[in-house]
Order: structure tokens, then sequence, then C-alpha cells
């Protein structure tokens, strides 16, 4: 009994304590875990807005180079549906007829004319910056071969093997920053003035902005 006496333990005091203090360590690294995963989750969205911006520069890039026409630039108007934002052409020259690749200094064949268009389809109406604004629109390349028996047409397929770019952003003008905006400007219109914004949304608005100048050489 005597040895029993002299034997020491926790007091429920201490044992509360330690309790509590478990707790709150458990409870910070639940936040610290939370707030890594969301970061993450922002940070892999961002990188996918941005791969996707830099593929749809690519094919725009690829198709100005080779583009011998431009006919139509009008991105900056109201889009109640699907409008066109751009349309080149490629072996046809400014009057509209195919232009002649020389095979020698007499005989000539003629280069395929292709008509290539983008066009733009908004997605739904938002309050965001503006009324009248919209979110997860998507930006679609259409391209055809024109003959003389079968025409390129006007329209603008909006398939899914043409989307070039989703989750745009739509600002009407006459607000700062229009979305999307293809524009011709400087002498003869010799240049390409484009703006977009990409977002998506979530707890956290996550977007990409690109405005960028392309040069025509061909004019238009």
């Amino acid at each position: 009994m005597k040895n029993m006496r002299n034997v020491h333990g926790f007091t429920l005091t201490e044992v509360l304590l330690a309790v509590m203090i478990v707790g709150l360590i458990g409870i910070a690294l639940a936040s610290l875990s939370r707030a890594a995963s969301r970061e993450a989750g922002v940070g892999r969205s961002r990188i996918t807005l941005r791969n996707n911006m830099t593929l749809f520069l690519r094919d725009l890039r690829r198709d100005l180079k080779k583009a011998t026409r431009v006919t139509y630039v009008k991105g900056d108007k109201s889009f109640s549906g699907t409008g066109n934002l751009l349309r080149i052409y490629q072996g046809m020259d400014s009057y509209g007829n195919p232009l002649k690749v020389y095979n020698t200094a007499s005989n000539a064949d003629y280069m395929p004319m292709k008509q290539i268009t983008y066009c733009f389809t908004p997605g739904n109406i938002g309050a965001y910056p503006v009324e009248g604004s919209k979110d997860g629109g998507t930006i679609y390349r259409d391209e055809q071969t024109c003959t003389a028996n079968h025409p390129c047409t006007d329209t603008c397929a909006t398939t899914d093997a043409n989307k070039r770019l989703t989750n745009v952003k739509y600002i009407p003008p006459g607000h700062g920053f229009t979305s999307p905006l293809f524009e011709s400007i400087g002498e003869n219109n010799s240049l390409l003035k484009i703006q977009l914004i990409t977002e998506v949304k979530g707890k956290q608005v996550i977007n990409d902005v690109m405005k960028e100048t392309f040069a025509l050489s061909i004019g238009y």
C-alpha cells in the first residue's frame, strides 16, 4: 500500500489539456491541408487556361502566316448567338481568284483555295463585371476547301471537332475591355488586334487575359 501511494499519474486537468492541444494541432494541420489542396487546384486551373490559350494562338498564327486574303474582321459586336470573328483565305488573291504555282516557266497549277473562319458562341448570361457579360463561350475554327463547283459557304460549323478555345468570357463593347475582340487597325488595316479573356468560376474566380497584335502582310 505504501508503494502504491508513491505512484504518480496524470490528473484529469492534465489529460484534458493534452487532448485540447492535440485537437488544436489537428485542426491547424487540416486547415493547412485544405489550403494547400485549394491552391494546387487553382494552380492547375491557371495552367490549363494558359495552355489552352497557347494552343489557340499557335493555330491562329499558323493560319495568318499562310493567309493570302482577309475578307472579314469583326469581333467587337454584341453576340446574341454564333457570330464570325475572322475570315481568311489561303491560295486566293485579293480578287477571289485562285493563285498559280509555276512548276516550270510555262506550266502552272492552281493552289487549293481554303476558307478559314473563326467564330464565337457565347455561353450563359452572367452579371460580372457588367450587365450583359456572359461566361463559358467557345471559339470555333471552321475550314472549308473552295472550288468553282463547290464554293465555300458563310456558315461556321460549331462542332466539337472545330472547338479551339473554351471558357471564353464575353464582355460587350463600351466597357473598357471588350472580349472577344478581333479588330483591324493600323495603316491600310495591316494589323490585327485581339483581346480575349478565358475564365472559370468556383470558390475562386480564375482567369487568363490575352491582348496581342498580329501583322497582316496582305492587309485587309
